[in-house]
Formats: structure tokens, sequence, C-alpha cells
């Protein structure tokens, strides 16, 4: 991501931060749980997890107890700055929080038995470098745990709304994806689709797992 598109994106997300938990988060809540249930049975209690575009530490946190390690970075320091507070309140210690992306040097390539990305793909302007590096990061083996609105085909107020902030430049990039161009887009790059679940109807909201394939 250039510097520039780095530093648009942290402002967004900042601002975000001030209705995440309160107006997202209560849309989404379902979804959001059924993305923690769903992720946990991949997790074994001696992995090392990643969570790219962690936010307020709403997956990250109810994770982190099911692995040895976890690491969760945000470009938006107001969404890390919320996450650290929660983490501290939940008494979790095994939380490893940076402000960066995905392609910061901290993380090292072929390090992580799964790697979550949620929410945080369809805003990825260059696809093809971020599922590069997301398979750069996953173990052989490890897992890939994505979860994405496809907004392809789809005229909610949502997708629309979407469509047109994107387009006028009052928000960061939006990949619009099917649901099957999201799985072909994946196993493109290697990794085979375990398990895919519609969490949210309108706009859909798509979650599923992969295995990074053995080399």
């Amino acid at each position: 991501m250039k510097q520039e598109e780095y530093a648009e994106n942290e402002a967004y997300w900042n601002k975000r931060s001030e209705i995440f938990d309160t107006q997202i988060l209560k849309t989404y809540e379902d979804a959001y749980r059924k993305t923690i249930d769903n992720t946990k049975k991949y997790l074994k209690e001696t992995d090392k997890a990643l969570d790219i575009g962690c936010g307020t530490g709403v997956t990250t946190i109810e994770l982190a107890g099911s692995v040895a390690e976890m690491t969760a970075v945000d470009t938006a320091p107001e969404m890390l700055r919320q996450a650290v507070e929660k983490t501290e309140k939940a008494d979790v210690h095994n939380i490893k929080y940076i402000q960066g992306d995905m392609f910061m040097d901290e993380l090292e390539p072929g390090t992580f038995d799964t790697v979550m990305i949620f929410n945080v793909l369809l805003y990825m302007p260059d696809q093809d470098a971020a599922m590069k590096r997301l398979k750069e990061l996953v173990k052989p083996g490890g897992y890939l745990a994505v979860a994405a609105d496809c907004l392809k085909n789809s005229f909610t107020k949502e997708a629309i709304r979407k469509w047109y902030r994107s387009h006028t430049g009052k928000m960061p990039f939006v990949e619009f994806y099917s649901p099957e161009s999201l799985e072909k887009m994946i196993e493109a790059y290697g990794f085979e689709i375990v398990e895919r679940e519609k969490l949210f109807l309108h706009p859909v909201n798509y979650f599923l797992v992969a295995r990074r394939c053995e080399e």
C-alpha cells in the first residue's frame, strides 16, 4: 500500500472506530458471533495466529483463548487503543498488538498456523499482492479464515452506498466480490476451501476457511 493510501486508510478507520462497537457491531453482532465460533474449530492451543485488521478486538480477544500466541495488526491507532483497553479489562495476556498492515517486516513468512482477515480483504487495493502475502504468512498446511461482504450484483443500500463512496473518494477502495469469485480467487493462490457459510444475507457476508496446500 502506498504511503498516501495508508494515511487515508488510517484516517478513515480511525473515524469509523467512533461508531464501530455501538452501531456497526450491533447490526452484525450475529455474524461476528458465527465468525468466532466457526474459526475456533480450526485453532489449537499450541498455535500462533495472526488477526489482520483486528479493529477494536471483537474477534481477537475471544479467539486468543484458543491459541498460544495471537498477533493482531491494524492501521488505525484508535481502533488499537480500544482493542488494548478491552484486552486489559478481559485480563488476556497472549495478544501482541501492532499498528501497521499485513506487509510489515515484523510479520515473518511461514510463521502462522492460522491467519484471519475478517471484513478487511475487500478493502485491499491490490488484491494480487494481498493474496500473495496471505499465502506467504500462512504455514503450509495452515489455515486462512476470511469474512467479506460480497457486493457484486447486490442492490442493497449498503452495496450502493459503498459503490458510491468508494468511487467518489469518500471511503477507501472496495472490491466487489461474489461468493463464487471470492472462492475462486483464494483457490487460485494455492488454498483449498474447507468451510463456507453465508453469515449475513443483505448484503451477503461470506465466511470461509481455506487450508494452504502443501508444497
